[in-house]
């Protein structure tokens, strides 16, 4: 791109452009020149010699003699401009900059408390959250409608409530523009819904593309800058429920040599992790905090008393770990 009221030109990705026009009737500011009878040896302008010009030249005021004028406009000069660029600012042109989503906690440890895994990283790293129901009659104190000192009266709307109410008028939200890593947004699942969502980071340019988590999911996706939206203030109300913790009671095999890795958790088979996922499926799960610093980890039951993870053990597909 090429800054037409400063001159210079620079390399920019994609997504720190706007299509927007600002005073098309309005001249540009900076007036390309050359300098009169100086040729370059060569033809070729060298490094050193644009580096010395540069140092002569930038941020000084100086005069200029016009030996060969162009088809400059000369109403330009009689004409004074007052130039304003509030229409940056215009809400359909700028993302405001919210704070981070609330985070969601886990009730104190040795409670054991109903729990869904919404999302399976490793066999030892998964996003659970407090199951809705189990979770106000149990512990009432760490349901996900109170959090992290936010709270909500109970006639008031769930998450659930206002998503399917945004859901109906999304095209009306403005674009994404500011892909700054943790900015909170609205991302289109595969189910052609909408649903919260963080930037991670920007994985392609040419076309922009995207890695996004699903803050009540916890799993990501990458995608295309017209599947993103900018997210209501009223969404952000409520806390992330997705929560990342670590499975305790178990570690990898020591004996495990010949099968096929998980490519970004190799020390994991990738029998281990689909071991795990059957055995997730279709449970009623319970979970028991064993720490909270520096990352938080649990234990997983099935129906209260049973820890998953021994299912793993007895497969050959993890060690205990005591």
């Amino acid at each position: 791109v090429q800054y037409l009221d400063h001159g210079f030109t620079e390399k920019i990705p994609q997504c720190h452009l706007y299509p927007i026009l600002l005073y098309p009737d309005t001249p540009q500011f900076c007036i390309p020149c050359q300098l009169y009878n100086t040729i370059p040896v060569g033809n070729v302008w060298q490094p050193d010699a644009v580096e010395l010009l540069q140092e002569l030249l930038s941020k000084r005021e100086v005069e200029i003699h016009i030996m060969n004028p162009t088809d400059y406009n000369k109403k330009y000069e009689e004409e004074r401009w007052k130039i304003r660029f509030e229409d940056l600012l215009l809400p359909e042109t700028e993302t405001p900059i919210l704070p981070p989503y609330l985070s969601s906690s886990l009730p104190p440890p040795e409670e054991l408390y109903a729990v869904q895994v919404k999302h399976v990283v490793s066999p030892s790293e998964v996003y659970i959250c407090l199951d809705s129901v189990e979770s106000c009659s149990l512990f009432n104190q760490h349901s996900d409608t109170e959090d992290s000192g936010v709270g909500w009266e109970s006639e008031s709307e769930s998450l659930e409530e206002a998503l399917r109410r945004f859901n109906k008028n999304v095209e009306t939200f403005p674009p994404l523009t500011d892909f700054r890593t943790e900015m909170p947004c609205l991302a289109e699942y595969d189910d052609g819904l909408w649903y919260r969502a963080k930037i991670v980071s920007i994985k392609e340019f040419n076309p922009l593309a995207v890695l996004v988590q699903f803050v009540d999911y916890g799993s990501t996706e990458k995608l295309t800058v017209n599947r993103l939206r900018q997210i209501p203030l009223h969404l952000m109300q409520y806390p992330a429920r997705a929560i990342k913790v670590l499975l305790a009671g178990f570690k990898p095999p020591l004996r495990d040599v010949g099968k096929t890795r998980i490519p970004y958790c190799p020390k994991w088979s990738m029998e281990a992790l689909w071991a795990m996922i059957d055995c997730l499926q279709g449970k009623q799960l319970y979970a028991s905090s064993m720490a909270q610093v520096p990352e938080q980890m649990v234990t997983l039951y099935e129906d209260k008393q049973y820890p998953i993870h021994l299912s793993l053990v007895e497969m050959g597909l993890a060690d205990r770990d005591e």
